[in-house]
């Protein structure tokens, strides 16, 4: 049997907080309330996190033994599991009654397993007895959510950079590049595939600046086919890649085994094998259509 944690002061009965479902937005993405995946995310659309509380604050305040001249503040917390970056929302002053805590998180830092945290912190504490907290930012209550985010290009980062002073691509203007180290299917996928992205060309830039640009959707379109195209050659010709193993989360070979499934679902590896060296062509037509290539 588990011990209970103790905070070390008071904390309020997680019935006086009623929390309402977690709702994901972005660009051309529409999701259910509380999602498991988002499928129609990529690095290049940015995401607003919600989620509405239903607070008592008398109640609460009185709960933490702390004056009603307290303040408590609400804040989303967030972390992804292949940037392996993390952050949080800017903190929202709480009030008796409904509250909405909203989180903006930028497309290019994110990537595979985002885990969320709607939080409500101890802001600026006023009188209290022993038990109470005193220090701002104490955790009085939290609860997290986890969503996976779908999509080709989302479990490795993705970098903006000058291709002319870096040497990517021996320098050239072309507009990405995408580099896999395939050498090591159990080792960590972001740390193994990379997405550059050519900041020195003008239609990334247009992309970076203006993602909703009608050149910049069909760009999105021909980045993703590419990237599944070049991930779904490596899965063809690794010769250790088997996709009737169970690889670890976060792993390239997990990478390669989700995106082949993707790709052609109900299909084996071997089979696939077979038909790329009869006809690749129309198994790349069928990877035109699996991501939507030109389809707006």
């Amino acid at each position: 049997m588990t011990a209970p944690i103790s905070f070390g002061f008071l904390r309020p009965s997680p019935e006086l907080v009623e929390a309402g479902p977690w709702t994901v937005t972005g660009s051309g993405i529409e999701v259910a309330d509380d999602p498991e995946v988002v499928p129609d995310w990529d690095h290049f659309t940015d995401l607003r996190v919600a989620r509405s509380l239903e607070i008592d604050l008398p109640s609460l305040l009185r709960e933490c033994d702390l004056d009603e001249r307290s303040t408590l503040h609400g804040i989303i917390t967030w972390q992804c599991s292949w940037t392996k970056l993390r952050g949080g929302g800017p903190p929202s002053p709480l009030r008796d009654g409904a509250n909405t805590l909203e989180l903006d998180l930028d497309g290019r830092l994110l990537g595979g397993r985002l885990a969320l945290e709607a939080r409500i912190v101890l802001g600026d504490p006023v009188g209290g007895g022993p038990l109470s907290p005193e220090l701002p930012g104490s955790l009085l209550w939290s609860e997290p959510h986890r969503i996976t985010l779908e999509g080709v290009g989302a479990r490795f980062p993705t970098v903006p950079i000058s291709f002319a002073e870096s040497g990517i691509a021996g320098g050239h203007n072309g507009a990405w590049a995408l580099t896999v180290d395939s050498s090591d299917l159990a080792a960590s996928g972001s740390g193994h595939i990379r997405l550059y992205l050519n900041s020195d060309h003008p239609a990334i830039r247009t992309l970076i600046d203006q993602p909703d640009a009608t050149q910049s959707v069909t760009l999105q379109q021909m980045i993703r086919y590419d990237l599944a195209r070049q991930l779904f050659t490596v899965a063809l010709h690794h010769e250790d890649f088997d996709d009737q193993q169970t690889y670890e989360d976060d792993t390239l070979g997990q990478v390669l085994g989700d995106l082949t499934g993707d790709l052609f679902p109900g299909r084996t590896l071997q089979e696939l094998r077979g038909n790329h060296r009869i006809s690749p062509g129309e198994l790349e037509a069928e990877i035109q259509a699996r991501v939507g290539l030109l389809s707006r």
